[in-house]
């Protein structure tokens, strides 16, 4: 990087760590029983971890000191579903030791106004959010005080597509469009997987609800539904990354649907960019689709990779420089640790007032 370019704001949002599945069943072989309950209880966040978390960070409103918003935190499902696990407690507190390392120039001497943090008000956004921040700046957390940070919460949560995905008829609306899937023969795919997560006919495979059941158990160990291969796994997900691109690529929903998404996330770098924010960093701890929905409403590539799949604890960061000699401004993005494009900018550092037009596109109310 260019001596010329300062480091002035930086924007990270997250994934939350990994977690339990959110769908308890799904057709016949798919049915969440008291064994299988059992087996996703034990490893939920401990009460340990979460006695730290909470120690950490409080929930807040949007402002400094406001309350929190008074509906209560979404879950995701019945206990134990949806819930962030002991394994995501320390993934994400790991990817706050990283984000520390890499920033360690940029936030040298770190105080907690150097720092804003946002998340979804859902329980495993907020604790990933508790947990980066206890991995980050382990020095400004005191068991015996008052939580150091707040996390700031909106009661709309607008950093989520949510309900606008709308993932119970996702599939079936895309029916007519599967060919365009990168699995050559999707409807040999399709009438597989049908038969073996027992669904009753007519009925079309949601292949969102199916990935999400069949990621967590890859995760942990737990076995698929009988004669399911991994193969067959790994097909179903890549068909429904081609599901959430071809679906996010209609800017007409994507405007509907994550507007005001994308006038808060460009909103803290237009404000760095004012000198109206105080802070340095700003957290967004969210969810596959906040992360899904910034990658294409800003029109973000990596070269040859057909689609930008964010993981559990995926982390999209956006650096924002300004020249000393001119006073120009410029974002650099980054997606799990390689670095994205921006569409018709040949250079990883994109001017400001490009993506300033991008959004001008998208509605912010």
């Amino acid at each position: 990087m260019s001596d010329d370019l300062e480091l002035r704001h930086v924007l990270v949002a997250f994934r939350h760590g990994d977690r339990s599945p959110i769908l308890p069943k799904l057709g016949t072989a798919i049915n969440m029983d008291d064994a299988e309950r059992d087996f996703w209880g034990a490893r939920l966040a401990t009460p340990d971890q979460i006695q730290v978390l909470d120690a950490t960070a409080a929930r807040a409103g949007l402002q400094k000191g406001e309350p929190a918003p008074t509906l209560a935190p979404l879950i995701g499902g019945a206990w134990p579903n949806g819930y962030l696990t002991a394994r995501g407690v320390n993934q994400m507190m790991a990817k706050g030791r990283g984000l520390r390392e890499r920033y360690r120039d940029f936030l040298h001497t770190p105080t907690v106004d150097d720092v804003y943090v946002r998340s979804t008000n859902v329980v495993r956004t907020i604790q990933s959010g508790q947990s980066v921040l206890h991995g980050m700046f382990p020095e400004l957390y005191d068991s015996s005080k008052a939580p150091a940070f707040e996390i700031h919460l909106h009661p709309t949560c607008p950093l989520s597509l949510g309900h606008h995905m709308d993932y119970h008829h996702l599939s079936t609306t895309l029916k007519a469009r599967r060919h365009e899937s990168p699995i050559q023969d999707i409807d040999a795919l399709e009438k597989k997987v049908h038969a073996l997560v027992g669904l009753a006919d007519g009925e079309d495979v949601q292949w969102s609800f199916l990935r999400e059941i069949l990621v967590c158990r890859e995760a942990h160990g737990f076995p698929f539904p009988p004669g399911m291969s991994l193969d067959v796994v790994q097909q179903s997900i890549l068909h429904n990354a081609w599901e959430w691109h071809a679906h996010l690529s209609d800017h007409t929903f994507l405007s509907k649907a994550f507007g005001r998404g994308v006038h808060e996330a460009y909103g803290y770098l237009a404000n760095a960019i004012e000198g109206t924010s105080r802070h340095k960093l700003t957290l967004l701890s969210a969810h596959d689709d906040t992360l899904c929905g910034l990658l294409h409403a800003f029109e973000l590539h990596r070269p040859n990779v057909p689609f930008l799949v964010p993981e559990y604890g995926s982390i999209l960061t956006f650096e924002l420089y300004c020249a000393k000699s001119t006073g120009d401004w410029f974002v650099k993005a980054n997606f799990d640790g390689d670095d994205v494009f921006f569409a018709g900018v040949h250079n990883v550092l994109c001017p400001v007032r490009h993506l300033q037009a991008v959004v001008a596109t998208f509605p912010s109310q």
